[in-house]
């Protein structure tokens, strides 16, 4: 009796929420909790619902790009502590994030994008944002006007936290290294050259 009435449920969710499964990405007994709640889940992620049931294919994914996908939502170890992009991308590196977003929320892996401003806010307001084992910043270091040597210290203090706690950060377009020296200083430019792979065409 039990196992019909979860039969029933499960067949008006698909009914209900066709759409999300009609790729074969999401499986209905895995992930109907992910996809009935998709608006509150891809809110928190700063992303779409649709970037949670699209494959990550319509991206053209680079190699490296995959492999980095396939190594965090398998939860296992990974070499370096994110990646880095340093040039523009097509599509843009903000849809690419989305996507790798999106991946690695239908896997459980708990990820967000933040623009500059967003993360600005978040800094400003305290918030915590060790809980997302990956944070994608498409815009950190690429958007237009300055940053406060108060949010620079910061910044630069939550990236070296991030590391030492082996969270990950994924940014979007540095064309220099000397541009993050002179952003947030030598030390966190060595970081990332050194523990970070850049992301090319």
């Amino acid at each position: 009796m039990i196992a019909e009435n979860t039969s029933a449920l499960i067949a008006e969710h698909i009914i209900q929420y066709g759409r999300f499964y009609e790729n074969g990405i999401l499986v209905p007994s895995v992930h109907y909790r992910l996809v009935e709640n998709a608006e509150t889940y891809a809110g928190e992620a700063g992303i779409r619902p649709t970037d949670i049931y699209e494959p990550f294919s319509v991206i053209n994914p680079t190699m490296l790009e995959l492999d980095y996908v396939k190594t965090i939502a398998r939860n296992s170890p990974c070499e370096f502590h994110g990646m880095y992009y340093v040039e523009p991308m097509d599509p843009p590196i903000v849809d690419r994030m989305r996507a790798i977003v999106g991946a690695l929320i239908r896997n459980f892996e708990p990820a967000k994008l933040m623009t500059q401003g967003q993360l600005f806010d978040a800094i400003h307001g305290d918030v915590d944002l060790s809980d997302y084992k990956v944070l994608c910043l498409p815009d950190l270091v690429s958007a237009p006007g300055t940053i406060s040597d108060g949010l620079r210290r910061s910044i630069s203090t939550m990236i070296m936290t991030r590391y030492i706690a082996g969270q990950q950060i994924c940014f979007g377009q540095i064309t220099s290294i000397g541009k993050i020296t002179n952003l947030f200083g030598p030390d966190i430019a060595a970081l990332i050259e050194t523990h970070y792979v850049k992301v090319e065409k």
